[in-house]
């Protein structure tokens, strides 16, 4: 099933889209409609299914982020770029660089873009836009804390915690 800007009713939407749709009310020619509930992209008409995806993602990373504490435009075309739409069964999905799905856990769920900045959040290259500078914790310099886990241990959650606590410095003198 296509991605679309605007439905008779939320039957016509895969459930798991369902809850990205608003209802159409006052004077709108389109009211009792529904509508995806995206922000328009500058220059792409929505009517476009690719920019119809584009704006979705866009907004999608833009929740994702603002959702985690940070409403860092900097970093939506980082989350969106990896977003894709599984037709089939009506879900967004993380992509890797090939553009196959990535999965979260080793219990097989697929990743959510929640997970994805979740993992951002640790990451070298993008956790620095996470945290205000006069919020860091100090660098304890030395080793990790006794009891630590190996990063390749950790969950998502984990990591992000662990960053939280001791400082994205002593994270990465975790053991791989």
């Amino acid at each position: 099933m296509a991605l679309r800007a605007i439905v008779n009713s939320l039957d016509e939407v895969p459930e798991g889209l369902r809850g990205e749709y608003v209802e159409i009310t006052g004077t709108d020619p389109n009211r009792g409609r529904f509508r995806l509930n995206v922000e328009p992209v500058e220059g792409l008409r929505l009517e476009n299914s690719e920019a119809l995806r584009t704006a979705f993602f866009k907004t999608i990373a833009k929740q994702s982020l603002e959702l985690a504490g940070v409403s860092s435009s900097l970093l939506v075309p980082h989350v969106a770029a990896r977003l894709a739409f599984d037709e089939s069964a009506g879900t967004i999905l993380v992509t890797d660089n090939d553009g196959n799905a990535r999965i979260a856990d080793g219990s097989g769920r697929h990743m959510t873009p929640a997970d994805l900045v979740l993992e951002m959040k640790v990451h070298p290259d993008f956790a620095g836009a996470f945290v205000d500078a006069s919020h860091r914790p100090a660098p304890t310099g030395g080793n990790p804390p006794a009891g630590s886990k190996k990063r390749s241990e950790m969950s998502l959650e984990e990591r992000n915690a662990y960053v939280a606590q001791h400082g994205f410095a002593d994270y990465r003198k975790l053991l791989d």
